[in-house]
């Protein structure tokens, strides 16, 4: 299956691909509990930090670049902060805004996740509350005339267009219906993906429509429990909304597509761990249409938007998914390239930063490498998207751990630590403490065991001087690396 994955990668162009549709900022609260409010029977929560990232439209943009598509973006945001953090991110991503209006008398759609930990170590982030921001009328007349002029002049110039429809900026949905007229006219590809719209009936026309189980039924009229349920549901809405083709997304069953009646394939899921549903579709459509617009089958397309979600539901909040990220839980990179010298580890943090990847760093001595050192490195790369590793040399461990310390020499070590997964590179450091080269990557997120305590973490006062976030990590209990030690010295029988 990853050989297969790596294939449809390999065989991704640069095509051209405009998206049309609701362009969302989410942001991101971080908190910690801070006990029971006493105005009210819930938590009271302490804010730890805040991010705005792009979603929806500006998130399947953002992902299709990362796959290697010339990416534009069309739709309308407000004269706000959130709608020009979204924009400047996005043409700091290589993707074309031209079409992407900012209208004074509207606000840019946002949804406002506070993302907690009630245990009040954020050893366990959970979604705890979203409240959303939308404009309570449509654009103005003249606004939506100069967006579809904007559509219109590109639609011939594109591969492939995809349109999403939210129902949060209420602009989307008085567009759709000339959308799709106007790419029959000009010969485009059209992708649909009517999300948040509840009637999809008058949506007759897209070349691919993209429905969830709910839609499926409302419009065919039938209960999907079963894989024939999905064939009957499929052809009806094909024939009822002149769809060429039907993608039906069903959960945890997967995806179920229709080519016709006698080309209808079910792509089931695989199995992985979830951190977050967030930004799992726009993970799978934006991969869909980077298929589709590089000249691949519809089966292909869907193979790699089943694994493009799958990726993303392992990564906390809406983040991008592009090419780097699939190819890496392909397996397609080796452990010798996460193994490099300190210059080239600040390198890759730079250009991780400037990419917009979130940056985790942490650092330890490893020796003897065990479960406990596992669970604790996948905790930190739950917290953004590149884990970075500093590990103590040999000599400095020494200093720290004593005589006969390390047991593994830190060329081992390196190499055991980088054929992780949750691992994305490593590097030693021969000081005492890690500073300069904390000081050096600038890590988003810094994480330490939650046995050194608030007041212990060596570059604390430098991460959050700069609005960075340093998270105790949990610890298994009565597993360390001494514990293993003593054992095999018969000093901890027991």
């Amino acid at each position: 299956m990853n050989g297969e994955i790596e294939r449809i990668v390999g065989s991704l162009g640069s095509p051209e691909i405009l998206v049309v549709g609701d362009v969302i900022a989410d942001v991101y609260v971080w908190a910690v509990s801070a006990g029971m409010c006493l105005e009210a029977p819930v938590p009271m929560l302490e804010e730890d930090s805040r991010e705005i990232r792009p979603a929806g439209a500006a998130l399947v943009a953002e992902n299709l670049a990362g796959l290697g598509a010339k990416v534009r973006v069309a739709g309308i945001v407000g004269e706000d902060a959130a709608g020009e953090r979204i924009a400047n991110h996005l043409s700091s991503m290589g993707v074309n805004t031209e079409a992407l209006l900012s209208a004074p008398d509207r606000v840019t759609g946002t949804r406002t996740r506070y993302m907690a930990s009630l245990s009040g170590s954020m050893r366990a982030v959970q979604q705890v509350l979203t409240v959303t921001n939308r404009n309570p009328h449509l654009p103005r007349a003249s606004v939506m005339e100069e967006l579809m002029g904007r559509v219109e002049d590109q639609l011939s110039e594109v591969d492939l267009a995809v349109c999403l429809d939210y129902g949060l900026c209420r602009a989307t949905g008085t567009l759709v219906p000339e959308m799709i007229q106007l790419a029959k006219s000009r010969g485009t590809k059209l992708v649909l993906d009517p999300k948040g719209r509840g009637d999809i009936s008058a949506l007759s026309g897209a070349d691919a429509l993209v429905v969830n189980r709910e839609q499926a039924e409302a419009v065919a009229g039938v209960r999907i429990e079963l894989e024939e349920d999905m064939r009957v549901a499929a052809e009806r809405i094909a024939e009822k909304l002149s769809a060429k083709t039907v993608v039906m997304t069903v959960g945890r069953d997967g995806v179920f597509l229709y080519e016709g009646p006698n080309k209808c394939t079910l792509h089931g899921t695989r199995v992985v761990q979830v951190s977050d549903l967030i930004g799992a579709e726009e993970a799978g459509l934006s991969a869909l249409c980077a298929v589709l617009a590089s000249g691949g089958s519809y089966a292909n397309a869907v193979t790699l938007a089943n694994f493009a979600s799958g990726v993303a539901i392992r990564q906390v909040g809406g983040s991008r998914v592009g090419k780097d990220e699939i190819m890496r839980r392909a397996g397609a990179h080796k452990t010798e390239g996460k193994v490099v010298a300190k210059e080239e580890f600040v390198g890759r943090a730079e250009e991780w930063h400037r990419s917009g990847k979130k940056v985790v760093f942490t650092n330890g001595c490893f020796d003897i490498l065990h479960v406990g050192h596992v669970k604790y490195l996948e905790y930190a790369k739950s917290q953004g998207d590149r884990l970075m590793v500093g590990v103590n040399s040999d000599g400095s461990v020494q200093k720290l751990k004593g005589k006969g310390r390390p047991v593994t020499l830190e060329g081992e070590r390196t190499v055991v630590l980088a054929g992780l997964e949750s691992v994305d590179c490593v590097t030693v450091f021969g000081e005492e403490t890690p500073i300069k080269l904390i000081e050096a990557v600038k890590p988003d997120v810094l994480v330490k065991g939650e046995d050194w305590g608030e007041a212990g973490v060596v570059g604390r006062e430098f991460v959050e001087g700069y609005g960075g976030r340093v998270l105790l990590a949990p610890m298994e209990e009565g597993v360390s690396t001494t514990n293993i030690i003593r054992k095999v010295e018969g000093e901890g029988a027991g």
